[in-house]
Order: C-alpha cells, then sequence, then structure tokens
C-alpha cells in the first residue's frame, strides 16, 4: 500500500477541488489522505511528520507556497519562512518521506510582472532538494490561453481557484501522472546535527477534536501554563478562537512576545488549530530557551502583536476564553545535553539552503 498525504492550505481542503479529484484517480493500492489546514505554513506540515500522523515512507503532496507567499507579503521575512522550509524539508529525509512540491499562485501574483524575494529563493531551494514540482502558474496561463479564458476566470477569488472551469480536473490528473517524482529530499547541511522536539506543557490536558484534527490541548488560564524546554523557541501551535484573548510568552522569566489568538475568518465561536511564528523579522531572532518556557493569559493590553490570520478585537478579548495551547517547536543541539551560552550560535539560523535574496 502506498500512503499519499497532502498537506497544504484551503485550496487543498475544498470540497469540490483538486484534492477530491486527485483521490477519485488514485488506483487501488493508494491510500489517500488529507492533512490540509487553511492558512497554514511548512511548519503545519513539520508538526504532522513529528507527531507522527504522516506515515514513514510515505509520499506527501506539499502545498505551502500560496500560504507562505502571504505570509511574506504580510511581513514574515524570507529568512524564516525558508529556515521553516528546510526543516520541513530535513524532517521528510530522516523519515524517508517522498515529497512532490505543488506551487500555487494568488491571482494578484500571476498578473504580477515579477515574482516576489519568497517566490525567487523557493525555486532554487526546491532544486537544492533535489526536487521536481508541479508549478500551476504556467500550467494555468497555458490552460487559459487553450480555453479562450481569461486567466482571472479559473479563480473564485483572489486566494482560491475556481472549482468549475476544468483547470483543477487538469491539475488532479498531472499530479496523478507525476506522483512517482516524488523524491526523498537532499538532506539540509546545516541541520546535521540539530534536532527538532514537541514540548507540551505540564498538567492536565484537554481534548480538542474536529472532523479531521484531534490533538490534547491546556487551557490558558489565570495560573499560566510552564514548559520544560531546551534550544531556540521556533514557533507554538494553538487553538485559536473567534473570541479569544491574547497569550504572553516568555524564556526563562524574559517576555519573547504578547500574540493575538483571535483567528481572523471565522464564524462566531470558532476554533482552529494555528500556529503562531516566534522568528518573523530579518534578523537573526531565534529567541534560546535556556531550561524554561511560560505561557501566561492576557485578557486586555495594550495591543498585541496580530500575525498574519489574526485579528485583534478588544470586546471580544473579555469575554470566556476559547483558545488553547498545544505545544512549543523547539530546535537544539543534538549534541548537547544542556544548552551553553558559550554555543548557542551552533543553534542559531545560518542561511536558508538558497541564498535570500532576488536571483
Amino acid at each position: 500500500m502506498r500512503d499519499v498525504v497532502v498537506v497544504g492550505g484551503s485550496n487543498s481542503l475544498m470540497g469540490k477541488g483538486w484534492s477530491g479529484r486527485l483521490r477519485a484517480l488514485c488506483r487501488n493500492g493508494i491510500g489517500f489522505k488529507n492533512l490540509s489546514i487553511g492558512a497554514a505554513t511548512s511548519l503545519m506540515g513539520i508538526y504532522l511528520m513529528k507527531r507522527g500522523d504522516i506515515p514513514e515512507g510515505a509520499t506527501v503532496l506539499w502545498e505551502y507556497a500560496l500560504n507562505e507567499s502571504n505570509h511574506f507579503n504580510a511581513g514574515q521575512s524570507c529568512e524564516s519562512l525558508l529556515h521553516h522550509l528546510d526543516w520541513f524539508m530535513e524532517t521528510a529525509r530522516r523519515r524517508n518521506i517522498h515529497v512532490l512540491p505543488l506551487q500555487f499562485w494568488n491571482r494578484p501574483e500571476v498578473f504580477s510582472d515579477a515574482p516576489n524575494d519568497y517566490r525567487r529563493v523557493l525555486h532554487d531551494c526546491l532544486a537544492a532538494y533535489g526536487l521536481r514540482q508541479i508549478d500551476t502558474r504556467d500550467l494555468s496561463l497555458h490552460f487559459a490561453a487553450e480555453a479562450g479564458l481569461d486567466i482571472a476566470a479559473l479563480y473564485l477569488d483572489d486566494m482560491h481557484y475556481a472549482v468549475d472551469t476544468g483547470f483543477l480536473d487538469r491539475l488532479a490528473r498531472l499530479i496523478a501522472e507525476r506522483l512517482d517524482d516524488a523524491v526523498v529530499p537532499r538532506a539540509v547541511t546545516r541541520l546535521r546535527d540539530v534536532e527538532l522536539d514537541l514540548c507540551r506543557p505540564s498538567g492536565h490536558p484537554e481534548r480538542f477534536e474536529t472532523s479531521v484534527f484531534q490533538a490534547d490541548t491546556y487551557p490558558l488560564n489565570s495560573d499560566g501554563l510552564s514548559i520544560a524546554a531546551q534550544g531556540n523557541l521556533l514557533a507554538s501551535f494553538v487553538i485559536a478562537g473567534d473570541e479569544a484573548g491574547a497569550v504572553t510568552v516568555s524564556a526563562d522569566g524574559e517576555r519573547i512576545g504578547t500574540y493575538s489568538l483571535q483567528a481572523a475568518g471565522l464564524k462566531p465561536q470558532g476554533r482552529v488549530f494555528k500556529h503562531l511564528v516566534h522568528w518573523t523579522s530579518a534578523a537573526d531572532d531565534l529567541r534560546l530557551v535556556r531550561s524554561n518556557l511560560s505561557l501566561s493569559s492576557v485578557r486586555s493590553s495594550a495591543r498585541p502583536i496580530v500575525q498574519n490570520m489574526y485579528k485583534w478585537n478588544e470586546a471580544s478579548a473579555h469575554a470566556a476564553r476559547s483558545d488553547e495551547y498545544v505545544s512549543a517547536l523547539i530546535e537544539r543541539n543534538a549534541n548537547a545535553a544542556t544548552p551553553n551560552p558559550n554555543r548557542s550560535s551552533s543553534l542559531r539560523w545560518q542561511g536558508p539552503s538558497a541564498p535570500c535574496h532576488p536571483v
């Protein structure tokens, strides 16, 4: 049995989208699973691999480029996005997971004169991993020309492909034909002696469950939460809500930041699994945790950090909290039993597998 797993954003979740059409094309002997989550980046794929949701040896269809380009345009640095991408590919390599990248494009990007910096460097990174991608930009342009359609007609809105143009059937057939192009990524040399850990708070968890996702969670209450951890803090995985507060994240007593946990685009009382990124600037601002990470609930304060696809409504922050913490993603030196301040540079980002500047 061959396991095919889709990890991506909302285009991969649409009920009549490309992934459902691909599932229908998969022949006997292929197990098909869709683990996509809207607005996610490669961080979510890392979480799914580390948690064991993606079987060792599986074929993964990576569809985070559209979302990552959105996050870049909203202010997340190219450096941090590519650091996480390196970790996705290195984690896949260590678990013998084959990857076929699918690079989808927003409608405004198709009409743009030139791709943004993230798109430019992504091309080189995928080549450095030894991967052959499926790029929908040229595919959509050719399809629109053959069908006599304006390229804009292939989109439902700026971020999503329409489901009734025939383009997604073409795309699904191409992906089915090219499943054997998926290969295990090449090693990311600079991550050779580094490990990733999912670190959970101490205490008694609750359970968050939807039709597609389940996890142990930890309520953000007045007592706060504590995580024993050592290494660089990359991200926090959380349950965000339409009505939620904020969380202050601190390492060894030093505040890292206060972040909104109000998710944008949800229905009233809706909740969703999301990630917070703790390194967003172009500088090397990975946050070293020497022994302890603490999480404090915040109901009302100065405006918190509002990352892409989050929002902040002060009035909602006073409602009953619907947000919870899941785990922290920690990067640590595999050869160091305890963090050494004099060796912390070995844990720090030293550049992506391709230069992070226009080429």
